[in-house]
């Protein structure tokens, strides 16, 4: 089954084919439609490097100070509302992130004084807001993968329980910053190992690909 990398080198050489037209918003509604029918029909496609960080590659590419307003939009902006310059520079940000790859990877183990911890800052949070344990429960993760990216994209937290992903948080411009959040979370007494180099890309894989 194809990825979306091989779909969009398709569509690629003739947008208005697929699209209707040559038009970054009609390639974002696109790309939209085809992730929903994946989930919907429970496919797992997973693609390197996820594309699901593409919105944040491109506020990184154009110095945006966050992503929420989409990579189709931050493109658009960029190309003073030009959709069909969008569409062409939206290709060219996407070979360059094509090529992002992670570079380093700290592992945290979560210890029972970590766990403890957690669980306190939930029973704060449930007080604080007035909700019950059935309004505000999470999964506690078993181990957090701290990963590095190259092109000085910065850092990812991969919280991980019994081998599977479990949630994701992005982005971290330095290795200060997402320590810190991970502090913040989980107490001042953290397990770190440095992953081995030349296991850093074989270890993200799994990650995404769940296997």
């Amino acid at each position: 089954m194809e990825d979306i990398y091989q779909l969009l080198d398709k569509i690629k050489p003739r947008p208005g084919m697929y699209l209707g037209k040559g038009s970054i918003s009609a390639l974002a509604q696109f790309i939209g439609g085809y992730d929903y029918a994946f989930h919907s029909l429970g496919i797992d496609n997973p693609e390197m490097p996820p594309f699901h960080m593409f919105h944040e590659w491109a506020a990184h590419r154009f110095n945006w100070y966050e992503a929420t307003a989409g990579w189709s939009h931050i493109i658009l902006q960029e190309c003073e509302g030009n959709e069909a310059r969008a569409l062409d520079v939206f290709y060219q940000v996407l070979e360059d992130f094509k090529r992002l790859i992670p570079i380093a990877i700290t592992k945290v183990s979560i210890q029972p004084e970590n766990r403890a911890f957690y669980e306190a800052r939930q029973a704060e949070t449930r007080q604080l807001f007035k909700l019950n344990s059935d309004e505000y429960t999470s999964v506690i993760a078993d181990t957090l993968y701290l990963i590095e990216f190259s092109d000085l994209f910065g850092y990812y937290i991969y919280e991980v329980t019994n081998d599977k992903v479990i949630g994701i948080d992005r982005r971290f411009k330095t290795k200060e910053e997402v320590v810190k959040r991970v502090k913040a979370g989980f107490g001042e007494n953290l397990y770190m190992v440095e992953i081995a180099r030349d296991e850093v890309e074989r270890l993200f894989k799994k990650l995404v690909m769940g296997s």
